[in-house]
């Protein structure tokens, strides 16, 4: 195997890896805010028992509710990218072993579209400043 043929690889895993911890982070942060969001419904919820009793438990139970489909949904948000991810990334890695040449041809070209591009925001952002 060439340089090539592990390199790429070794990039496109390293890219689903990224996607993961990226999604675990989403995940991390909804669940915070749905933590956050709980704890002011609590709050509010604690000074509405003294006012309507009954009131309490409806909408401790609404609140346990939506910060569970909450949860759940961000969940599966993350499964579906992680999933998704790792599909990506086996699809590029079969890939670049049956077309070893045409994934290098693919991915130089890549490079310097976005060599380009790069070059030509740098010169437009130049020439805005005079």
């Amino acid at each position: 195997m060439n340089d090539t043929q592990t390199t790429l690889p070794n990039t496109f895993d390293t890219i689903a890896q990224q996607a993961t911890s990226k999604a675990d982070a989403a995940i991390d942060r909804a669940r915070k805010a749905a933590d956050g969001a709980l704890d002011t419904l609590q709050d509010k919820a604690s000074h509405l028992a003294a006012v309507a009793p009954g009131t309490l438990s409806r909408v401790a139970a609404q609140v346990d509710e939506l910060t569970r489909r909450g949860i759940d949904r961000a969940k599966e948000a993350s499964d579906t990218a992680r999933e998704r991810a790792a599909l990506a990334g086996d699809r590029t890695v079969s890939y670049i072993k049956d077309e070893p040449v045409k994934a290098v041809l693919i991915a130089a070209a890549a490079g310097a579209g976005i060599a380009a591009l790069i070059g030509l925001i740098a010169r437009s952002k130049g020439t805005a400043r005079h």
